[in-house]
């Protein structure tokens, strides 16, 4: 390849975990031209439904480093300064101050703030009300050009987590949700309630049928 012209690379995966120094080497080896990385971890066009907005780390090459962001200008320009935020070690409340997001947005950033490849997801940590609370103030108070880009994100957060608790009816369910997943999250209830009901079964029935045959043979035996 003309060594004029830069080789752009992703890493390992499109979007990767890590870029490690290890793989700018081994890219080194077989070419002088220069190293850009096309860095896709803020990229949410392949899940339209989701949307990282954390912290910038796992990479040390930031100098050569081209970002695919969200193609939202405001969220876009967030990300921008939580970059240079991460990079600097400087603290992030300063960003808050500066895009006007409220402080309630912090009882909701762990499920915005970890990208696919590290989060882990606990329900003991929810507390559903102050959570939901939480969204309702940013999908109702909050105003802002930021805010119009994230209403969507707030408003299916807000839908999974009532979904995630079975406090959503199977009408609500069709009303919000493709017809395909629709069709799989009302056949992955059909299941569970089976398998509750069976559990209460072998939980109280059994107890139930032998006092009821207890019962039975007294009275047949008086």
């Amino acid at each position: 390849m003309i060594e004029i012209f830069p080789y752009f690379i992703a890493g390992k995966k499109i979007v990767s975990k890590t870029i490690s120094l290890k793989e700018l080497k081994i890219i080194k080896s077989f070419t002088k031209n220069k190293i850009i990385f096309w860095d896709n971890i803020y990229a949410n066009d392949y899940c339209p439904r989701k949307i990282f907005l954390g912290s910038y780390h796992n990479r040390f090459n930031v100098d050569n480093t081209m970002f695919n962001l969200t193609g939202m200008v405001e969220t876009d320009l967030y990300l921008i300064n939580k970059i240079c935020i991460s990079i600097k070690s400087k603290k992030e409340d300063e960003i808050f101050e500066k895009f006007d997001i409220p402080i309630v947005f912090k009882k909701l950033e762990k499920y915005f703030n970890t990208s696919y490849f590290e989060y882990t997801f606990d329900n003991n940590e929810v507390n559903l009300k102050n959570e939901i609370d939480a969204i309702d103030e940013l999908l109702w108070r909050w105003k802002s050009p930021l805010s119009l880009e994230w209403y969507p994100y707030l408003l299916g957060l807000k839908q999974d987590l009532l979904l995630l608790f079975n406090k959503v009816s199977s009408n609500r369910i069709r009303k919000t949700q493709t017809l395909p997943l629709n069709k799989v999250i009302q056949n992955l209830r059909k299941k569970i309630n089976e398998q509750n009901r069976i559990y209460r079964f072998r939980k109280y029935g059994y107890t139930y049928v032998r006092k009821s045959l207890k019962i039975w043979f007294q009275c047949n035996w008086i």
